[in-house]
């Protein structure tokens, strides 16, 4: 098992997993993919636009429009248009928000993901803290943090509040 690999197969086991939605969001992706056509955005682009972009602005995710088909505790899981499950998660009060979206395995979808983060890094706006994880730098306080994670079932992207400063 590679380095990465194993951070990966780390960070599945135990944050995302600890998610009460993930089990059910991750049927739920299966059976919209099964019943979707093509999909119309990409799972990176459906990220940006509905939790990356409004993190870095610190505003909640895009959710307009959607209709929540789980939600716990926490968190709130939305089946979106394009085939993938978009999980907010706002628990507890004093924790920052997250905001992940899940989708089938699609190793395309990683690489999406993995040269946007290559792009941030050289541009100094984010710094790789290890294998999958990635913080802002001083461009925006409190910094943001994101987050890839690869199954052989699943890809999640997942961008969070932090308290963290320069």
């Amino acid at each position: 098992m590679t380095e990465k690999s194993e951070h990966i197969a780390h960070f599945w086991g135990r944050k995302l997993a600890d998610c009460p939605a993930i089990g059910n969001a991750l049927r739920a992706v299966c059976l919209l993919v099964a019943t979707a056509g093509a999909a119309e955005a990409s799972q990176f682009e459906v990220f940006t636009a509905r939790c990356l972009d409004p993190f870095e602005h610190f505003s909640p995710p895009v959710l307009g429009g959607l209709e929540a088909m789980e939600t716990g505790q926490g968190y709130s899981a939305y089946g979106l248009p394009e085939g993938f499950v978009l999980i907010y998660e706002t628990e507890p009060e004093d924790a920052q928000a997250a905001c992940t979206v899940l989708g089938r395995y699609d190793r395309s979808e990683a690489l999406r993901f993995e040269v946007w983060a290559l792009g941030q890094v050289e541009a100094g706006r984010y710094e790789e803290l290890d294998a999958g994880r990635w913080l802002s730098t001083t461009w925006i306080e409190p910094k943001v943090a994101v987050e890839l994670s690869v199954s052989e079932d699943a890809v999640a992207m997942r961008v969070m509040e932090t308290d963290l400063e320069s």
